[in-house]
């Protein structure tokens, strides 16, 4: 009796352990999608013309972190995201909240603001916003899961 009993217990040990890294490994994985909205870079940047962060994109969750790079829609002007994501009460989804750069035309990456995303790994969709914390520009960002 007492054996069977120990092999119970440690079954569902098991069971739930297996479930946990399940859960762990469902969550990293790669996104894409586009987004709208323009910016300027900020002040000394000598180039003012308009950028348009987002418009595509491409990003990786791998251990609670969310990073990746964006084009404009012409491929001009280039920059990259990250951010820390983290589960909500609802096991489906989950929240990203970091920081994007733009590629200067010297080739620095400056600090332009924030961003937010939500992950709905149900259906396998995410929307988001991102801002310049220069002038308070913003704008929208979609996507969903590629794999």
């Amino acid at each position: 009796m007492f054996k069977s009993k120990k092999i119970i217990v440690l079954t569902l040990a098991l069971t739930v352990l297996l479930s946990v890294v399940a859960l762990g490994l469902g969550m990293n994985s790669r996104w894409y999608g586009g987004g709208s909205g323009s910016t300027v870079p900020p002040i000394p940047t000598p180039n003012l013309k308009l950028i348009y962060p987002f418009h595509e994109w491409k990003g990786d969750i791998i251990d609670n972190e969310f990073f990746g790079a964006w084009l404009d829609e012409k491929h001009n002007d280039y920059g990259e995201f990250r951010g820390k994501v983290e589960w909500t009460n609802n096991k489906s989804i989950a929240i990203c909240k970091g920081k994007w750069t733009w590629m200067d035309p010297k080739g620095y990456l400056i600090p332009m603001g924030t961003f937010e995303m939500i992950f709905n790994f149900k259906t396998e969709q995410c929307e988001g916003k991102w801002l310049n914390t220069h002038n308070q520009d913003s704008g929208g960002i979609e996507g969903k899961r590629l794999e």
